[in-house]
């Protein structure tokens, strides 16, 4: 019987490295993973290593792991290695829903990146330069509680016919709240477009005894003046507000409408 010749398999460490990179490439993943593993199970790690392995768990979705290979490699990288690095970290912390942290290694990629061009950089930059909303909501004291919410869907409501739930929903943003005011006036619209003119007068009222300035609640008044038949206590409001300098393009709007 003819022996056959038994073929030796080359674990060397290029060809390891080169064939994971080429089924990474090809988008066969979890050989190329199997790949980089046994490189690194016989070799040792490497700025080379880690990053391919790096590489391999971003391809496949896997970023806590791929930021996982990216920290080992920065404990021994060179200088010359710490943009691909910040890139990396940046990158997948964004893919995993942490603006915070990857703002914080895209900010360390501009400063350590001489050859990322100024438009690229200002792109990073407008790109995090936004305000976010902090998890924690203050409900008391109302001076610096957010009613923004309420307020807005009591707005929703009212836009869609639907007074009786914005009252309830505007009723809910409490007195000292910077939302206060304009919750009150459109909680007096919605009283007045349920036909409540009393409940919408009495609203305007103690509005205007904290705010007698307020000309949304002015012209809100004059319009339920007008509905109660009270003609020349409306007029008045309405040539009072006639005489005023508007800035504002809803309460001129307002304004015009109730005159």
């Amino acid at each position: 019987m003819r022996k056959g010749k038994v073929q030796k398999i080359d674990y060397d460490i290029e060809r390891l490295g080169s064939m994971a990179d080429k089924y990474y490439n090809e988008g066969k993943f979890l050989s190329s993973l199997r790949l980089a593993y046994r490189q690194y199970e016989l070799y040792g790690g490497d700025g080379d290593i880690y990053a391919r392995l790096a590489d391999i768990y971003e391809g496949m979705g896997l970023h806590a792991s791929a930021i996982n290979w990216l920290y080992k490699f920065l404990d021994e990288a060179d200088p010359q290695d710490f943009p691909d690095i910040f890139e990396g970290l940046a990158v997948n912390y964004l893919n995993m829903g942490q603006e915070t942290h990857a703002a914080y290694y895209y900010n360390r990629l501009i400063d350590t990146d001489e050859s990322l061009p100024i438009e690229a950089k200002q792109d990073i930059i407008d790109a995090f330069a936004k305000p976010t909303k902090s998890g924690i909501r203050f409900v008391y004291p109302p001076e610096i509680a957010d009613y923004s919410k309420e307020l807005e869907q009591g707005s929703r409501a009212l836009k869609a016919g639907d007074c009786k739930n914005a009252v309830r929903l505007l009723g809910s943003v409490a007195k000292g709240a910077k939302e206060y005011a304009q919750a009150k006036e459109m909680q007096a619209v919605a009283h007045l477009l349920s036909g409540e003119e009393s409940e919408a007068e009495k609203i305007c009222l103690e509005l205007l005894q904290t705010h007698p300035d307020n000309a949304r609640a002015l012209a809100t008044l004059s319009a339920v003046y007008l509905e109660q038949g009270k003609t020349e206590e409306s007029k008045e409001i309405a040539l009072r507000l006639c005489e005023r300098d508007q800035e504002n393009t809803d309460d001129l709007n307002k304004n015009a409408t109730v005159c």
